[in-house]
C-alpha cells in the first residue's frame, strides 16, 4: 500500500505536486544514479618513474611505482610522512592548464575507482545497500555509483561529466528507455546541478525523471571553513563543540571552496554584512574571502587556488537544473553559522575558537542554505516543470539515504520512503 506523504514534513509544493517517473512501464522501479557528498569517494594517485620531486618534497618517494590509495589515508600514516601525503593530495593553480589548476607534482595521475558501481564509495556501500535492496533495487540494475574526485571544483571535471552522461545513457537502454533518477547528497548536489548545466534540454528530457538534492550545501556551511582555519569539528548537539590538532589532515585539505558556497540573498544564505568569521579586532563576511586569506597567511600559489575555486560560475550564478527537481533538508538541529576566534590571525597557527553562533539546520548545513533553491521557482513554473521543498525535523544531515531499519517513523526512514515514493509515483 503507498503510504502518504509523511505529517511530520513541511512541504512548499513550488510548482506543482503530482509525483512519479516519465516513461516508466507500470511497476518499473526508476534507475537510480547516486552522485555522493564530500569526501565519499575513493581516490588513488600513480607517479610515474623518472619523476623529479619538487625540491620541498625531496624527502617523498618519486613513484608509488603503479597506482596507490590516496583518499581515505592510509591509515598508518606517520607524522613525518604528512607533507608528502598532503603534497600528493593537493592542487595548484596552473593558468597554463585547461582548466585552471594542476597537481602539486606535475606528473601525478589520479583517478576514481568502479564508476558505476559501489567500490568507490566505502562509507556509502555499508549503509545505502542494505535499504535500497529492501526496496526492489539492485547495484548494476538500476541502482548505480558516480564518485568523482571532490578536491576539483565543477570547471575541473570533464571527465567526470563525460562518464556520468554515459552512464545515465547507458542506464536508460539497459533499462528499457526509462528515465534516471540523479540522486546527489550534501557536496554531490552542487557537481550534480553543474552536470545538468553542461545537457542540453533534449537530452534531459529524454533521460532524467528526476533531480533529488539531499541536504545541498549550496547557500553555503561554514563548516569546512572552520576546518580549513582550526581542525573544528563540527556542532554536536550533545557535547558542544571542539578542536583538535589531529584534524590536520582535514585542514590542509579543505579548500576555500566554502566561501564559494555562501549566497548573499538574506533568504537563503549571509547578508553581505553579517560576519562569517569574527576575531577580536576583524570581522569576514561572505564577500572579505580574500581579506581572509591574506591575514590568514595563506601563500599566494594557494590564495590564487582559492580564488579559482570561489569563482565557480555554476554556484555563482545558480542556474535552474532544468529538470523535475525535489530538494530534501534536515531541520530543527543546533546548526553553526558563524563562529568568533579568541585571537586575531597572524601568522599560521592553531586558533581557537571562543564562540558559535548557533543557527537551525541539520549540524552542518544551516536551514536557509538548503532553501536556495527555492529561487527556481519562477522558472519551474513557466516550464511546467516540478519544484518540491521538503524539510523532517531532526534529520542530521545527508542521513536521508541511511534509513533507520528499527524506527519507520525516524525522520530519515520518513524520507528515504518520500524520495522513493516520489520518483516512482
Amino acid at each position: 500500500m503507498r503510504r502518504r506523504w509523511s505529517r511530520s514534513v513541511r512541504a512548499l509544493a513550488l510548482a506543482g505536486v503530482v509525483f512519479g517517473g516519465q516513461g516508466q512501464e507500470q511497476g518499473q522501479l526508476v534507475p537510480i544514479v547516486i552522485v555522493p557528498g564530500y569526501p565519499a569517494s575513493k581516490l588513488e594517485f600513480n607517479i610515474p618513474p623518472g619523476t623529479t620531486m619538487p625540491p620541498s618534497l625531496s624527502q617523498c618517494p618519486s613513484t608509488t611505482n603503479g597506482w596507490q590509495q590516496l583518499f581515505p589515508p592510509p591509515t598508518n600514516l606517520t607524522f613525518a610522512q604528512i607533507p608528502c601525503w598532503l603534497a600528493y593530495a593537493g592542487f595548484t593553480a596552473n593558468h597554463s592548464s585547461s582548466t585552471g589548476i594542476s597537481p602539486i607534482i606535475p606528473t601525478q595521475l589520479s583517478r576514481v575507482t568502479d564508476f558505476g558501481g559501489f567500490g568507490g564509495l566505502p562509507n556509502l556501500d555499508p549503509h545505502i545497500l542494505p535499504a535500497f535492496l529492501s526496496h526492489g533495487y539492485a547495484p548494476g540494475r538500476n541502482l548505480f555509483g558516480a564518485p568523482y574526485d571532490w578536491r576539483l571544483p565543477a570547471a575541473a571535471q570533464p571527465g567526470f561529466f563525460a562518464d556520468l552522461q554515459s552512464l545515465i545513457e547507458n542506464v536508460t537502454t539497459t533499462n528499457g528507455g526509462a528515465k534516471v533518477c540523479l540522486l546527489s547528497v550534501s557536496f554531490g548536489p552542487s557537481y550534480a546541478l553543474a552536470f545538468l548545466h553542461r545537457m542540453t534540454p533534449t537530452w534531459k528530457q529524454q533521460h532524467i525523471a528526476w533531480f533529488v538534492a539531499e541536504s545541498p550545501v549550496w547557500g553555503g556551511t561554514i563548516e569546512a571553513l572552520l576546518g580549513y582555519i582550526s581542525g573544528y569539528l563540527g556542532f554536536d548537539n550533545s557535547t558542544g563543540y571542539e578542536t583538535e590538532i589531529a584534524e590536520i589532515l582535514a585542514r590542509e585539505t579543505v579548500n576555500a571552496w566554502s566561501f564559494a558556497r555562501f549566497s548573499t540573498d538574506p533568504s537563503v544564505g549571509w547578508t553581505a554584512a553579517e560576519p562569517v568569521v569574527s576575531t577580536e579586532n576583524a570581522s569576514y563576511t561572505a564577500a572579505d574571502y580574500s581579506r581572509l586569506l591574506v591575514d590568514l597567511g595563506v601563500p599566494e600559489p594557494q590564495r590564487e587556488l582559492a580564488e579559482l575555486l570561489i569563482a565557480d560560475p555554476d554556484l555563482l550564478n545558480f542556474s535552474a537544473p532544468g529538470v523535475n527537481t525535489l530538494v530534501v533538508c534536515g531541520i530543527g538541529l543546533n546548526t553553526t553559522g558563524n563562529a568568533t576566534f579568541r585571537t586575531g590571525f597572524g601568522t599560521r597557527g592553531d586558533w581557537e575558537i571562543h564562540a558559535i553562533a548557533v543557527y537551525d539546520g541539520d549540524e552542518v548545513s544551516p536551514r536557509r542554505s538548503c532553501l536556495r533553491g527555492t529561487e527556481w521557482a519562477a522558472e519551474f513554473k513557466t516550464a511546467n516543470l516540478q519544484l518540491v521543498h521538503k524539510e523532517y525535523s531532526g534529520m542530521l544531515h545527508a542521513t536521508c539515504t541511511h534509513p533507520d531499519p528499527t524506527n519507520s517513523t525516524a525522520p530519515n526512514s520518513l524520507c528515504f520512503d518520500d524520495v522513493l515514493q516520489a520518483i516512482n509515483g
